[in-house]
C-alpha cells in the first residue's frame, strides 16, 4: 500500500497541519507520496507548481502521485480529511474494482456539527494502482476534449461510481468512438470501517456536495473522535 496525498495548498494552516499530523499517525509505516502546488514536508513530496484549482489540476496531481510509487494498492487522501488507522488496513479483494469507504462524516468546522450521507468519495478510495492510473488518465483526457462536466454523465464522477448509469454509458461510448479510444466500464463497491473518517467543511473546499445539505443524520460527537472542536 502507498498513500497518495494531494493538495493545492489553499487550506487554512491550522486544519492543514492537524490533518497531516493525523495522517502520519494513521499511516504508521505505510509510505506517503504527497503531491502539492507548493513544497511541503510530508512523505515523498512532489511539487507540481502553481497549476491552479480545476478538475484538470486535480487529476494531474493524483496521476503524478500514482506514477511516483510502485505498490500494488493505493489509498487516495485529501488535505482536509481526517483518517483512522483502520481505514488503511483495508486490502482490495479484487484488482479490477474501486473500493470506497462509506463510513465518512462531514463536519462543519464552525459549529462542530457532524452530518452523514452515504456516498462514494475520491478521498475514501482504496484500489489497485494500475486500474486507477487507467481511470485517471481517461478522466484527464476527458477534461481536455470537451467531455461533459455536468449532469449524470459528467467526468467529475469518481472512478467506477457512475459507470452503471445509462446516460454515462451512452456519453462515454460516443466519446470513445469519436476519439478512437477503447471503451472500458469500471466498477465500484463499498467497504465500511468501524471508526469513521471525517471530511471537514470549511471556507475553501474545492467542492461542497449537495449531499451535505440533504443529510438527515446529525450529531456533535463521534466514536474515537469525540467533539470536533476539542
Amino acid at each position: 500500500m502507498t498513500i497518495i496525498y494531494y493538495t493545492d495548498n489553499s487550506l487554512d494552516d491550522k486544519i492543514f497541519k492537524k490533518c497531516q499530523d493525523q495522517l502520519l499517525l494513521a499511516a504508521g509505516s505505510i509510505p506517503i507520496v504527497s503531491v502539492s502546488q507548493r513544497p511541503i514536508e510530508l512523505g515523498k513530496n512532489i511539487c507540481v507548481g502553481d497549476i491552479g484549482r480545476s478538475y484538470h489540476s486535480y487529476y494531474t496531481q493524483i496521476l503524478e502521485g500514482l506514477k511516483n510509487c510502485n505498490s500494488e494498492n493505493v489509498a487516495t487522501v485529501e488535505h482536509d480529511c481526517l483518517y483512522s488507522a483502520e481505514h488503511f488496513e483495508f486490502i482490495p479483494p479484487q484488482k479490477d474494482i474501486f473500493y470506497y469507504n462509506i463510513n465518512v462524516w462531514f463536519v462543519n468546522c464552525i459549529d462542530g456539527k457532524y452530518s452523514y450521507y452515504s456516498r462514494k468519495a475520491q478521498s475514501q478510495l482504496i484500489c489497485n494502482r494500475q486500474i486507477l492510473i487507467k481511470a485517471i488518465e481517461e478522466k484527464l483526457l476527458q477534461t481536455e476534449t470537451g467531455y461533459p462536466s455536468e449532469g449524470r454523465a459528467k467526468y467529475k464522477c469518481e472512478p467506477g461510481v457512475c459507470d452503471h448509469r445509462i446516460e454515462f454509458i451512452e456519453e462515454k461510448k460516443k466519446w470513445c468512438n469519436n476519439y478512437k479510444i477503447q471503451y472500458e466500464q469500471f466498477r465500484a463497491e463499498i467497504f465500511k470501517t468501524e471508526i469513521p473518517n471525517i471530511d471537514i467543511r470549511h471556507k475553501s473546499n474545492f467542492s461542497i456536495p449537495g449531499s451535505y445539505k440533504k443529510s438527515n443524520k446529525f450529531t456533535f460527537t463521534l466514536p474515537y473522535w469525540g467533539k470536533f472542536n476539542e
